[in-house]
């Protein structure tokens, strides 16, 4: 097992900075997620780490191994590692005992040493069974589970995954989410898990890293970045927080706010400090009909019926256009007037 270190990685394509000045510390046997939408150098900056691209500058530190910097790279087969591609990268010809077995032949392991190593891996991930059975004869998440134990056998330091639920359908991405879970909890081994899906990235992690334009933004656990976004574009990103411009009047200890929105006073959280600020408000933060006298008044735009709740968009009166999701048990209909308060609230800091 490994922890990584990336201290000012830069990676230009063209004079383009792809990644710009990156300085990350993954733990040992941690489970990272790089989460950003396309295009914002989560997958570059993946393949750098396994070294598949070279760093424009910096350094990437494996356990106590420098792998890359000005004057070192370490190719990708001496790095120790893994990867699990989206595409699953098998050989369509080998059955599945033999894909895992590959590698382990490559290295020069033989006989019941290979045999053994090869039946815990596929035990390890479910697929003892089709051991015979070649690629074409799973299914995505199977051939996906077989790409795992592929790794897992080599007992790499880190395992890289590169958005390797992308083709699976809901079903069998939640069935590989657990097994996921379950075979970092179960080996150690470090993960770093790069993907454009919010929901995956915070049921998988440890901690996210959120990235934009080469940047990390904020770096953080699950709660931590959904819950207290840094700044308003990891606020737009993660959950789609709706941002409205509040006046925090009072700093009321331990992390609560009272602020005014459309000249109604509310309480909310957020770092200390009184003055122009701006409100991420998620659909959660939203109660219909409001618990006090300090309510809003909109029309519901929109419904969407979403397993035993509603989403709905409401337009308010008074906030200048703005629209606001909000989960109901009630089934209204568009056109609707309600009522609606504010119960929470993260304030951005200033």
């Amino acid at each position: 097992m490994a922890g990584i270190e990336l201290g000012g990685v830069t990676k230009r394509f063209d004079q383009k900075a792809v990644v710009r000045d990156v300085d990350l510390h993954i733990q040992d046997g941690e489970f990272l997620a790089l989460l950003g939408p396309s295009g914002c150098g989560k997958t570059t900056l993946l393949r750098m780490i396994a070294g598949l691209e070279r760093p424009t500058s910096g350094e990437i530190r494996i356990g106590s191994d420098t792998v890359a910097s000005q004057s070192i790279f370490v190719p990708p087969e001496d790095r120790k590692l893994g990867m699990v591609f989206q595409s699953y990268a098998l050989w369509p010809h080998m059955t599945v005992f033999e894909n895992v077995a590959f590698a382990l032949r490559v290295a020069k392991l033989r006989g019941k040493a290979l045999e053994d190593r090869v039946t815990e891996v596929l035990e390890a991930v479910g697929l003892a069974e089709f051991a015979a059975r070649k690629p074409a004869q799973l299914s995505g998440g199977q051939r996906q589970r077989t790409a795992l134990a592929r790794c897992l056998a080599m007992e790499p330091r880190l395992i890289l995954l590169d958005e390797p639920l992308a083709n699976l359908d809901a079903n069998l991405r939640g069935t590989m989410q657990r097994e996921f879970r379950r075979i970092h909890r179960e080996s150690g081994t470090t993960f770093v898990f790069v993907t454009h899906d919010q929901h995956e990235a915070m049921a998988l992690s440890d901690r996210v890293a959120v990235m934009h334009e080469g940047r990390i933004l904020q770096l953080g656990t699950p709660q931590d970045v959904y819950g207290q976004p840094a700044n308003p574009t990891v606020a737009r990103f993660v959950g789609k927080g709706a941002l409205l411009p509040v006046e925090v009047t009072e700093t009321l200890g331990q992390g609560r706010l009272r602020a005014l929105l459309s000249e109604k006073l509310i309480e909310l959280s957020g770092p200390e400090g009184t003055g122009e600020r701006t409100l991420c408000l998620r659909p959660g933060d939203i109660e219909i009909p409001p618990a006090d006298t300090a309510g809003f008044a909109a029309t519901v735009m929109s419904v969407e019926y979403r397993g035993g709740m509603f989403a709905l968009e409401l337009a308010p009166d008074s906030l200048n256009g703005t629209r606001l999701e909000a989960a109901s048990p009630v089934a209204y209909a568009e056109g609707d007037r309600v009522d609606f308060g504010i119960k929470s609230g993260w304030v951005l800091p200033g």
